[in-house]
């Protein structure tokens, strides 16, 4: 089945909202599960719900993360949708008492260096983000740096930060807006993260700005970053539910001028081409043999478009981005993360569902 003949969600009640309240390994593993049953396919955590008949086609994924676990519910019973019933966690107790005190702390490190400005910008500001971690320091709260970050950023989400913001933050971002979502989604790809975990992780965040600014040079960290931030805000990262579960060995970032095919692993792979004048995403692809497909791509194209676009504009401003996957991994499952990366980047020279 192609990706256009994939059966819609249908959400029961709060179930959608629920789902997405989970950390973000459920929540993946739980949503490829439901986009499995989309394309009438079943993932293997996917279990007959207990206590229902068997045949009634009601499935329950049960995922676990840091002591809790996290289930949902959905049927695909019904021919014209995929059904989500049910989505909710079980909670361990352990900890809770020092959890709250450790949170009356963070509050009020947030509050006595934040200069009005958000909690999203006291994190991704390197300058606000250092002194945020030096006063929870002198507050003895011993917590790694990305730790402290995502428990703020996790106050501020719950809406229980109750800190007043004076300070609003904006940037014209037109001319790096690209090269952060580039460096995003490479660091996506490659590590199986999320944006919250890169920015909240002084050592990932830093080199999200060193790719960031290898696409685009001369802004700061804090302008590269809240560009990321900005475009999830306007629903501009959509997730990669396929590229998080099966996970790539390599993610690489090349300029096509700089392209060695001997360099390239003859392994399976998805590809990409974009062009960072024009801040669009060209082509997608997927190979059984990465080095093969994109030797053919660099000595002339055989997606016609693709050519002519390298042949009038030239080749100065094309990168190439390409997942290097295990031997084995099946044509299946390339073409699903292929799709993927089609509808969320709207590649320009790719048509979903052709060869």
């Amino acid at each position: 089945m192609e990706l256009r003949d994939a059966k819609p969600v249908r959400w029961i009640g709060s179930s959608r909202a629920d789902l997405q309240g989970f950390p973000v390994e459920p929540r993946t593993n739980a949503g490829y599960a439901i986009w499995l049953a989309q394309l009438g396919d079943k993932a293997p955590q996917a279990k007959p719900l207990k206590g229902v008949i068997t045949g009634a086609g009601v499935l329950e994924i049960v995922e676990t993360h840091d002591g809790n676990a996290y289930r949902v519910v959905y049927t695909v019973r019904f021919s014209d949708a995929v059904y989500v019933l049910h989505a909710f966690q079980k909670k361990s107790v352990k900890g809770k008492k020092t959890q709250a005190h450790d949170i009356a702390l963070i509050r009020q490190a947030f509050e006595r260096v934040h200069q009005g400005f958000s909690a999203d910008r006291t994190i991704a500001d390197p300058e606000l983000n250092t002194a945020y971690l030096r006063e929870c320091a002198a507050l003895r709260l011993e917590f790694p740096a990305k730790n402290l970050n995502r428990a703020l950023m996790n106050l501020r989400k719950s809406g229980t930060l109750d800190v007043e913001t004076t300070h609003r933050t904006s940037f014209d971002d037109e001319d790096y807006r690209f090269a952060s979502e580039i460096a995003i989604r490479l660091l996506e790809r490659r590590d199986g993260t999320t944006l919250d975990e890169i920015i909240c992780d002084p050592t990932s965040a830093a080199e999200f700005d060193e790719l960031a600014a290898s696409i685009s040079s001369g802004f700061t960290p804090l302008k590269y970053r809240w560009a990321a931030l900005s475009l999830r805000k306007r629903r501009a990262l959509r997730p990669e539910v396929a590229t998080r579960v099966i996970r790539a060995e390599a993610v690489k970032l090349v300029r096509l001028a700089q392209l060695r095919p001997e360099d390239i692993p003859n392994q399976p792979g998805v590809y990409r081409f974009l062009d960072s004048k024009s801040e669009q995403t060209l082509y997608v692809g997927e190979a059984l043999s990465l080095r093969r497909r994109l030797r053919k791509h660099a000595e002339h194209s055989d997606n016609k478009n693709l050519a002519r676009h390298f042949w009038e504009s030239g080749i100065d401003n094309i990168i190439v981005e390409y997942s290097v996957f295990a031997e084995g991994i099946s044509k299946r499952e390339l073409r699903a993360i292929e799709l993927e990366q089609i509808r969320g980047t709207n590649a320009i020279f790719n048509v979903v569902g052709s060869p």
